[in-house]
């Protein structure tokens, strides 16, 4: 067997500290990357509930807090005073108008938006490698929204995953795609501790 020359030896080590740098380098952007991703599925997050009270303000003003929000609910024009004369079945009426205001939303957008958010993003991790059309974040925030404060029956975590886990997915788009659904991971994790433990900026030291 030949004994190694001294340039194999060299083209070894240059090989290998390569190896060692590209490393480091990989694991700092994707450090970084996921303090924006855990930052930006906290925050969204909070924006998430302002929406619901927004939506909740459109439909009930201050008569109900059915998406039981902390914002201060005020007077204002809303169809639970404009359907006055119907009685109580306003509480009929405007949780079958905001049904009906999402399934249009679904039926004109994605199919993702429908049902509860989780399953839709371990779908996503398992057989799609983390990828998450951008757009879903913004059609279930506005869907989800508008079910919630309308008096729908459904919570606000799995919603809040899915939009936190598709923040992960859009910037993994920057890093090896191997990382995807660590990212993925990622901003579900930051959504979900802005929402429940409310420290959106947690979401970046803990993802």
């Amino acid at each position: 067997m030949r004994a190694a020359e001294p340039s194999d030896t060299g083209r070894a080590q240059d090989d290998e500290s390569w190896s060692r740098t590209t490393s480091r380098r990989e694991e700092l952007e994707l450090s970084l990357i996921a303090i924006v991703v855990g930052i930006i599925a906290g925050l969204g997050a909070v924006w998430f509930r302002a929406t619901i009270w927004i939506f909740q303000e459109v439909f009930f003003g201050d008569n109900l807090n059915p998406g039981n929000v902390e914002f201060t609910l005020t007077p204002f024009s809303n169809l639970f005073d404009l359907l006055g004369a119907f009685g109580d079945l306003r509480y009929i009426a405007i949780p079958a108008v905001g049904g009906l205001v999402v399934g249009g939303i679904i039926h004109f957008t994605t199919p993702e938006v429908k049902g509860h958010g989780v399953p839709r993003v371990l779908e996503s991790m398992l057989i799609r490698g983390g990828r998450i059309n951008p757009l879903i974040a913004l059609y279930k925030t506005v869907a989800s929204s508008i079910a919630i404060a309308s008096g729908g029956s459904l919570g606000r975590e799995g919603p809040i995953v899915q939009i936190g886990s598709t923040a992960g997915s859009y910037f993994s788009r920057f890093i090896d795609s191997k990382h995807a659904r660590t990212l993925v991971a990622a901003g579900a994790a930051g959504g979900d501790r802005g929402h429940v433990q409310r420290t959106p900026i947690g979401g970046d030291v803990r993802p």
